[in-house]
This record gives C-alpha cells, sequence and structure tokens, in this order.
C-alpha cells in the first residue's frame, strides 16, 4: 500500500479579444498544465516526489489569473511534455502497488478524469481510490460545516513551516502530504471515483504484521519474554486490530 498525494494547476478559457480562447470545452473545461505528486509509503513516510509541467493544447493562452498565482505562460509551457506523456509518468511513479490518491479537495480526481476522457485515456486506473485531505483538516480544525478550508489556512493552522510558495502543483502536493503525516491518525474515508460520481468504499484491508510489533514491544522490555508473554501479546495485538475492545472498554471508561 502507498499514498499518492496529488495536486493539479488548470488553465481555461478566457475571453483575450481576439477570437481565440473564448469559449470553454465543455468536454474539458480545465485543461491541466502542471501535476505535483508525493508518494508515501504505508507509514505515511515520505519515498519520492514528482513535477510535470504539460504543453497546453485546448487553451494555449494561459488565463491572466491562473498566470498571475503560478506564474506559468505558453512560452514555459510550449515545449513541455504532453498530457498523455505526462499521465504515462505519473502510472511509472505510482508503480504497480495499491495506491491511494491524497487531494485537497475531490475536484483534483474530478478534473484529472476529465483530462484522460479527452484525450480517450481512460482505461482500468481511471476508476481511483482516493481520501480528501481538505476534507479531514476541516473536520480536524472544527471549520464551518460544508465549507472546506484552504490549504494555506490549514498549513498556518497546524504550525506548519510556509516554506515555499502555494499555487505550485509540486508545493501543494508537498504541503498536503505535511497535513496528512500530521493528521494520519484521523479517520481516513476512502472514496472511489468512477465516471462522473463519488462512492464511498471500504478501506483495503492490511495484513498484520506480528513479528514487527513482537520486535518493537521485545526492545522496551527490561526482560525476556516467556512463553506466556507471546501468546498473550500476538491476542492483544490481533484483538487490537479487529477493535474486540472497543465495546468493552467504553463501559470500563468513566
Amino acid at each position: 500500500m502507498k499514498y499518492i498525494v496529488l495536486d493539479l494547476e488548470y488553465n481555461q478559457a478566457f475571453d483575450f479579444g481576439d477570437g481565440h480562447n473564448k469559449l470553454s470545452n465543455a468536454r474539458c473545461p480545465f485543461e491541466i498544465i502542471q501535476i505535483g505528486a508525493v508518494r508515501l509509503n504505508s507509514n505515511f513516510k515520505y519515498e519520492a516526489s514528482l513535477n510535470l509541467l504539460i504543453k497546453p493544447v485546448i487553451y494555449k493562452r494561459i488565463h491572466p489569473y491562473v498566470a498571475r498565482i503560478t506564474g506559468l505562460d505558453y512560452d514555459v509551457l510550449k515545449n513541455k511534455q504532453s498530457f498523455a506523456e505526462a499521465l504515462s509518468e505519473l502510472y511509472k511513479f505510482v508503480g504497480k502497488k495499491q495506491a491511494i490518491y491524497c487531494v485537497w479537495g475531490a475536484n483534483d480526481i474530478k478534473e484529472l478524469r476529465k483530462n484522460m476522457d479527452y484525450y480517450s485515456l481512460s482505461n482500468d486506473k481511471a476508476n481511483i481510490n482516493f481520501i480528501d485531505v481538505q476534507g479531514i483538516a476541516s473536520r480536524y480544525l472544527n471549520h464551518l460545516a460544508g465549507m472546506g478550508i484552504g490549504l494555506k489556512k490549514a498549513v498556518a493552522a497546524l504550525d506548519i513551516e510556509m516554506d515555499r510558495p502555494f499555487h505550485d502543483a509540486l508545493n501543494d502536493a508537498e504541503y498536503t502530504a505535511k497535513i496528512l503525516q500530521l493528521l494520519r491518525r484521523e479517520p481516513l474515508k476512502i472514496m472511489q471515483f468512477t465516471h462522473d460520481r463519488k462512492t464511498m468504499i471500504v478501506p483495503p484491508s492490511t495484513k498484520a504484521d506480528i513479528l514487527t510489533f513482537y520486535n518493537s514491544v521485545k526492545d522496551r522490555m527490561t526482560r525476556t519474554f516467556a512463553e506466556r508473554d507471546n501468546w498473550m501479546f500476538k491476542n492483544v495485538y490481533l484483538g487490537t486490530k479487529a477493535k474486540s475492545f472497543d465495546d468493552t472498554s467504553k463501559e470500563k471508561i468513566k
């Protein structure tokens, strides 16, 4: 299992007064021009990052607001790779192991799928499992119900160092990854995006790593484990994973 923290920057239609880029393409109103990704392992430890700039095809002139906040324009992007090439690089970065995408709001997953559909690149990988980190942070920080907190405000509220500018796909993915690492013990609801709908799915089960747990406990003990200790720690470990003690624990805590 691995977690791919993903962030995207888009371009869109704008009336420049010259007849170009005036109308939005209904099939792809937001064209991806940058993909930023951070790969975390099953323990939410950093593994690697990826930064992909993409040549715009649908809207070649960059929306003035997009250019202002991202620093990207057509001169910067005109010789970069195509969306298809960037998507292929992203798949290689993700690898063959099961992965869950982690995004700041579900919109990035929606627009990724729309871009894939526009270029006829949707396949078995188009059904994307993802976690909405924005939703987790909003609940944790008691943000207004129904309104997701902004990434910059969440970073400030969680006292994360702001050492790089926002509105850069890789930088925003890095910030989102740091928030996920801090809040990883919060309930992580996994969603699945399929075509134009989102559905809740059950988080994938994880294999019990009893040996790692045993060694970790043993290193903290001042004596050697007896046979009864081995039996006890194994059953406590498995019972905790299965939440077997939840009901009784609640009754005993006053």
